[in-house]
């Protein structure tokens, strides 16, 4: 079922976009106390998207950082796990999953985590019966190993994480701790610039032009940068360079 999907701007803004309306004041389409979702058409097909981080609640999902085991798969973030289990049931029954258009999950911060598991656990069950594409906006991990290798066997050539600047958040739960990322990464710079798949040299030299504009500006970019406008705005102007390249 790995289809390899080119990185789309048109469908990232519209993702991003579908994940910046998922946070209040908005009313989910989906929503229990730990997930809330909303659905938004677009011209490749539906967009689902979970909200990040925006209560208490969804701090406490972020911290439930252990690792737990989903079958043979082997073993993704507590919280996260527990956040999708939440809201499965709704999800599963959403008609979309049985058309042969598009789906695109997306989501921003723990949006962007809770969107993987849907997409893996759609995918793994067989429920999707179109194509599913996955843009995720400064996520975190989401799982171990072999989680990744199992993800990415089924949806890896269909993921994209965008991940702008110097976002901390894309890069915890530690390396070090055993979680690895899914897919492929669009590197969002300074000036409405997008490397695809960026090699190590390029994040590094992205990391240290961002940290010099920081101390220019004074500006924690860790922090900011994470900001869901900030992830639209950058792409607005990375989609603009690209047309009128």
């Amino acid at each position: 079922m790995n289809v390899d999907a080119p990185f789309s701007f048109a469908d990232a803004l519209a993702c991003a976009e579908a994940s910046k309306a998922a946070y209040p004041p908005c009313v989910p389409d989906f929503a229990t106390d730990l997930a809330h979702a909303v659905v938004r058409p677009s011209d490749c097909g539906a967009v689902l998207a979970f909200r990040g981080t925006a209560d208490r609640e969804d701090e406490r999902t972020d911290v439930q950082a252990w690792k737990f085991p989903v079958g043979d798969a082997g073993c993704v973030h507590y919280g996260f796990w527990e956040a999708w289990l939440s809201v499965r049931k709704l999800v599963w029954e959403w008609p979309a999953w049985d058309k042969s258009s598009s789906v695109m999950v997306a989501g921003h911060s723990l949006g962007g985590a809770i969107a993987q598991l849907c997409a893996w656990d759609m995918a793994r069950g067989g429920r999707a019966a179109g194509q599913v594409r996955v843009y995720t906006f400064g996520s975190p991990r989401v799982g171990d190993a072999a989680w990744r290798d199992d993800y990415d066997s089924l949806l890896g050539g269909a993921t994209w994480h965008v991940v702008n600047m110097v976002d901390v958040v894309p890069r915890v739960p530690g390396y070090l701790a055993g979680f690895r990322r899914t897919g492929r990464t669009v590197l969002l710079t300074e000036g409405g610039r997008a490397a695809v798949c960026p090699s190590l040299p390029t994040r590094l030299a992205v990391d240290a032009v961002a940290v010099a504009y920081d101390l220019r500006h004074l500006r924690l970019g860790l922090v900011a940068d994470h900001h869901v406008d900030d992830y639209v705005g950058r792409l607005r102007k990375a989609a603009g360079r690209r047309n009128n390249a």
